[in-house]
């Protein structure tokens, strides 16, 4: 076991880290996803369920193709934006369009 100042002498060298950088490197590196959601502590209902589909999105898009992310996840109604998908084996390219209609999103 390394002992306390060679472990120490390490941290100073390399600085002190988050956890959300940690994991938000870990998946830019090895191409997996990080979704943060800090809400869920607070256990309201639709937040629960965001969680618990985020969780079944990434199961599912490992297996087939699907969007296994969506960022940024909530905004006000009749907002415009530019979104970031995350996905597996969706062929996403240049050109593709998405639709969205109620609650109904359509790649093509």
């Amino acid at each position: 076991m390394p002992a306390l100042d060679a472990v120490l002498a390490e941290v100073d060298a390399l600085g002190v880290e988050t956890s959300i950088r940690t994991f938000s490197e870990e998946s830019l590196f090895t191409g997996g996803l990080f979704s943060f959601q800090p809400d869920v502590k607070l256990g309201a209902a639709d937040v629960l369920k965001r969680y618990s589909n985020t969780l079944a999105d990434i199961a599912l898009s490992a297996v087939r193709p699907g969007v296994s992310a969506v960022a940024p996840s909530a905004l006000p109604r009749g907002t415009t934006l530019d979104a970031e998908l995350t996905g597996g084996g969706t062929s996403f390219r240049s050109g593709s369009s998405v639709t969205v209609t109620g609650q109904a999103i359509r790649f093509r």
